[in-house]
């Protein structure tokens, strides 16, 4: 679910919000597992700042919205038991505010809070019928052909151990247009070692889940369900990379790749050197917080080479950020453009 979430949330919200989204919890996570105290709290107070600011109308997008700020707290939780003594109940806030947003799944979290008496005072009853009412919201509207519904609930069953029954909720959303539920029920097929998740891969990407277009990519490349098809995997590379996935960077960074060789390669007819593009892709990785991404954008910009100008400062830049990220070469030219004046040689 994260990484659907993640990369929905970029695709259908303004890039500039959903990138410092995204940033700032990759930020969290690399600074909390160094003891940056004071920085993780600071960050995570302005995370939730944002997230308080960018709710939006259409229904839909709330869901991805709630989804969201539950991934956030997934990953947050711990950080916030370690960091911030106040920690479980602003997750039982944040699931408070989700639920009311749309997530079945938030619902049942708080539920559960509110039943234990986690972060909340104890109220068994109150927990109980807060989850049993929901559910049957979400399954009457799911039997009136609500996809989103249908969707919701197959995350809950999940949640519930219940996968066959998850999937057939997953199955009735992606017939009805849910995008991710397409994608759930490729990677819930896929798991299980199953004979369909292509044909759900294919079915979310046309859909635009550039998750499913990633996971396609990666079929065509493999020979996963279906023949290998270096040709089609670039294709369909470009569109999850067009629709903003922020799931992983290899698409970016393989797709960058090929635009900076300037290699012929025989499954596309592009064969001059394009470091434009190929820095384009690089920095798309980089600001989804991945550290290749942000070395690759500073490599191409220390070298210069092609259609790229050379600019040695954004380049010590994008090192320094690839350094704060964890990547190590990132760091050693990040340390030779301050103390030498260049970057050690790299073929």
């Amino acid at each position: 679910m994260n990484q659907d979430v993640q990369a929905a949330l970029y695709k259908k919200y303004d890039k500039e919000t959903a990138q410092k989204i995204l940033e700032l919890s990759k930020n969290i996570q690399q600074k909390a597992s160094q003891e940056r105290k004071e920085e993780v709290i600071k960050e995570l107070h302005l995370l939730e700042h944002i997230c308080e600011n960018a709710t939006p109308e259409n229904s839909k997008e709330k869901i991805v919205v709630a989804g969201k700020l539950l991934d956030l707290i997934d990953k947050s939780y711990a950080i916030y038991g370690k960091f911030d003594g106040a920690g479980v109940k602003r997750v039982y806030t944040w699931m408070e505010r989700s639920c009311k947003l749309g997530s079945l799944y938030a619902c049942y979290q708080q539920g559960t809070m509110l039943i234990n008496g986690s972060g909340v005072e104890k109220d068994e009853a109150k927990g109980n019928a807060l989850v049993q009412n929901k559910v049957k919201q979400f399954r009457d509207a799911c039997k009136q052909y609500d996809g989103i519904s249908c969707n919701e609930l197959g995350k809950m069953s999940i949640l519930n151990g219940q996968v066959d029954l998850a999937i057939d909720y997953f199955k009735k959303a992606c017939d009805l247009g849910e995008e991710e539920a397409c994608h759930n029920v490729g990677v819930a097929d896929y798991n299980m070692k199953g004979k369909s998740f292509f044909h759900y891969f294919e079915q979310g990407c046309k859909l635009n889940n550039p998750v499913s277009c990633n996971y396609l990519a990666k079929c065509y490349l493999q020979g996963k369900g279906t023949a290998v098809d270096p040709q089609a995997a670039f294709k369909i590379a470009e569109k999850a990379c067009d629709l903003g996935d922020c799931s992983g960077d290899e698409m970016y960074m393989w797709l960058s790749s090929i635009y900076a060789s300037g290699r012929k390669w025989s499954f596309t007819s592009r064969t001059r050197q394009n470091n434009k593009i190929a820095f384009d892709l690089a920095n798309k990785a980089c600001n989804c917080g991945f550290a290749s991404g942000c070395f690759k954008s500073g490599y191409l910009l220390d070298k210069g080479e092609g259609n790229l100008n050379k600019d040695p400062k954004r380049a010590l830049q994008y090192y320094e950020k690839a350094c704060g990220l964890g990547h190590m070469e990132g760091c050693e030219h990040y340390y030779w453009f301050n103390k030498v004046g260049a970057t050690p040689q790299v073929e």
